[in-house]
């Protein structure tokens, strides 16, 4: 949504700049970018003179900008016509007040029960005019030495405890590293920001305010307390952060898992090694995003730190947020609920939607604790339908901005849960949108009249949603001929996948040499360097016919075995622990394999051993039944290192043209007699191929590659996603 306040109000110490530090160029250039969007106000509780050394000769100055020193009790607005500033109001501190306030703070020091250093740099006490300032190691001291002092802020707390008992009518707040700022009793922060509110007119609620102590004691509490809306912030580079995603609003991406890193614990499979992909093609195009997960078991993932705060998930509990930076305009953040989501997609059904709740609930909640605003709110698969819930019942406003993204035809990416279950979890959370949320997650079916689908209800919501596929986009229209969802084919990060031998090859690179870069990955895949290798790598599932290949061992032995044409075969993936069915043909292919040393088995197929297939592999073997392979990014990661594609026309494959890069099997025919057509394109075309010796193979993986790294990538689908999906 576009930046929904009048005023950005910001602390200045700790907040956009370090203790008595310089305001950065380029926040002084996102704080002029803000400015044309609303009024900017700087309050701080240091003097003008401080302004003028830390903020005025960095900024841009105009008339949206205003400067509120001493806790607001000034005001200093910009003269365009005069070019200068000058003070507009001005609230006095009495002298008598002021004197009693230093003869107090002499004693404190002297007393010696504060750990107040007898050497200092600069001044401890300075009269404001408008407020006495207090810093416990001078004015001028070293930021590394004021850091080390109070961290808790608890000798603090006990200085100003002491002076609010010695004098009735002072207020004391906490402040940057070492300082309390002493102003009239009942004058703080939000009293000051008020008053300028007051005269321009502007409501609370349309004034929002980012500052670094906003915690009990701190000067910058008494705007939460005042009502006004508040962001917590850690550091100057998390208000730049801030600053730059109201200048330019991310998309914020939700997804049940993302595959980062080789850990199994974080995701299951194609949809978060996708979700991953795109994130690093994020990161490298700097692209203003923000993404939403889930934190799963026990380890923390590489380059994640706990935010200081937790969520509250209505029937669920406290969430805590862990956070990466990805670049300098985009993030990850994980939702940590503990046990609720120390497993990835929980068997239990009701953790199961618990967790999601986490993920949709909770993660909007994230949005606005750290005051972001995005223009668009990308849910990608059904596991992301409580953010549409959230958006409904918290931003209404938002409804509009809902894109999605279906990636299976299968039904179980959601969830199906009754009404009266629904009811007990979201019904009072809900209030009256209650009925419509349920209306539009309503299954299809008499039968299923009072079933709440979270696909159904994600699509329902969804302004713009996408297909992985064109055939994918077709498949869900007959499926589903109410379906609308445009056509936007995935694309896999080439960095990730594609080996460095072929990512920086020569720009002329010869076909021997090709074929020299393909016989290397081989060697280091831990199989004979030149014998054809063929590659079947993905889960075990009963639609992608995993058996299909050894359908008719006694024929795919000879193919093994010939001494003219030999094969050597990897097979890799595993099937769900409650598939009986795959179990089996898993079990007869390792039966199989240990009686025929050129097949090789690997139940794991992590990102590590994913990657080192789709370099290894000169056939990349894809058998779906039609209709159900929904993209298949596995083949674009071989087509990337060469490898040539033999597939059921499905998913990617069907969109372009196998002639001169590859093999089809039919999609017309069963297993059987496509099993037939395989082993015969195998004997007769494939093999005799790729050991003639001339330049017809080296051909065909040219163009493949070229053909990936052209189409099929994700920076293609990154500006699909920006065309097609994100343009509302």
């Amino acid at each position: 949504m576009p930046f929904p306040y009048k005023i950005a109000a910001f602390d200045l110490d700790g907040t956009l700049a370090v203790s008595k530090g310089n305001v950065s160029q380029s926040i002084a250039s996102l704080l002029h970018d803000l400015s044309k969007i609303g009024k900017v106000v700087i309050i701080s509780g240091g003097s003008i003179k401080q302004f003028e050394k830390q903020v005025l000769p960095f900024i841009q100055p105009n008339a949206n900008i205003i400067l509120l020193p001493a806790e607001g009790s000034e005001r200093f607005e910009y003269d365009e016509k005069g070019a200068k500033w000058n003070m507009t109001d001005k609230k006095i501190f009495s002298g008598e007040i002021k004197k009693e306030v230093v003869k107090v703070l002499k004693e404190i020091i002297s007393s010696g029960l504060y750990d107040i250093p007898a050497g200092h740099d600069g001044e401890y006490i300075e009269d404001r005019d408008t407020e006495i300032a207090f810093s416990a190691l001078g004015q001028q001291a070293p930021l590394e030495e004021k850091e080390k002092w109070d961290p808790d802020r608890e000798k603090r707390r006990k200085i100003k405890e002491e002076l609010e008992t010695k004098i009735k009518n002072i207020s004391a707040t906490i402040s940057g590293t070492t300082s309390i700022d002493i102003l009239p009793k009942g004058f703080n922060k939000g009293v000051g920001l008020g008053l300028l509110l007051k005269k321009l007119g502007i409501k609370k609620e349309e004034t929002i305010f980012v500052g670094d102590a906003i915690v009990p004691g701190g000067n910058d509490y008494s705007l939460l307390e005042a009502g006004f809306v508040t962001v917590k912030v850690g550091s100057p580079e998390e208000t730049e952060r801030t600053i730059r995603r109201w200048v330019s609003p991310p998309v914020a991406f939700f997804c049940s898992e993302y595959a980062l890193e080789n850990n199994p614990e974080m995701y299951a499979g194609g949809l978060g090694v996708l979700a991953g992909d795109y994130l690093m093609e994020i990161r490298d195009q700097n692209f203003s995003f923000v993404a939403i997960g889930l934190k799963y078991g026990d380890k923390v993932p590489a380059g994640f730190s706990l935010l200081d705060f937790t969520l509250e998930i209505p029937n669920v509990g406290n969430a805590r947020v862990w956070h990466s930076p990805l670049s300098e305009t985009a993030d990850i953040f994980l939702l940590d609920a503990g046990e609720i989501t120390s497993k990835l997609y929980d068997p239990e059904i009701s953790t199961r939607i618990k967790q999601q709740m986490v993920l949709g609930i909770g993660g909007l909640r994230l949005l606005k604790e750290l005051g972001i605003f995005p223009k668009v709110y990308h849910l990608n698969e059904g596991h992301t339908a409580f953010t549409a819930v959230a958006i409904i019942v918290e931003r209404p406003e938002d409804v509009n901005r809902i894109v999605a993204t279906k990636h299976t035809i299968l039904s179980a990416a959601g969830l199906k849960i009754n009404f009266s279950d629904l009811e007990k979890l979201i019904g009072q959370y809900s209030g009256k949108s209650f009925l419509e949320i349920c209306e539009k997650g309503k299954s299809k079916g008499v039968s299923s009249e009072n079933i709440f689908s979270t696909t159904k209800f994600l699509l329902s919501c969804a302004v713009k949603k996408n297909a992985v596929s064109s055939i994918h986009a077709v498949f869900e229209k007959k499926k589903h001929p109410e379906s609308t969802l445009l056509s936007i084919t995935n694309g896999v990060y080439r960095k990730r996948w594609q080996a460095k031998e072929f990512y920086s090859r020569p720009v002329m690179v010869s076909d021997e040499e090709l074929r020299d870069l393909k016989r290397g990955l081989k060697v280091k895949l831990g199989l004979t360097a030149d014998i054809c290798t063929l590659v079947w790598a993905r889960r075990f599932a009963g639609y992608k016919r995993p058996g299909l290949l050894f359908s008719d061992l006694e024929r795919l032995a000879s193919l093994i075995s010939n001494p003219n044409t030999p094969l050597q075969i990897i097979i890799s993936g595993k099937p769900h622990e409650k598939d009986e069915a795959d179990k089996d043909i898993r079990d007869s292919i390792i039966d199989f394999s240990k009686k025929n040393p050129r097949i090789v088995y690997l139940p794991d197929y992590s990102i590590t051993t994913a990657m080192k297939l789709v370099q290894g592999a000169d056939i990349w073997l894809n058998t779906p039944e039609l209709g159900m392979e929904a993209c298949g990014t596995s083949g674009m990661k071989s087509g990337l290192n060469g490898a040539l594609q033999c597939s059921v026309l499905d998913g990617w494959v069907g969109e372009v043209s196998l002639e001169g890069r590859g093999w089809s099997l039919p999609s017309d025919k069963d297993t059987l007699e496509t099993a037939e057509i395989l082993y015969d394109l195998l004997e007769q075309e494939i093999l005799p191929e790729f050991y003639a010796g001339d330049n017809k193979w080296a051909a065909k993986m040219r163009s493949t590659i070229e053909l990936i790294e052209k189409e099929y990538t994700t920076a293609r689908m990154l500006h699909d996603y920006q065309e097609r999906l994100y343009n509302l």
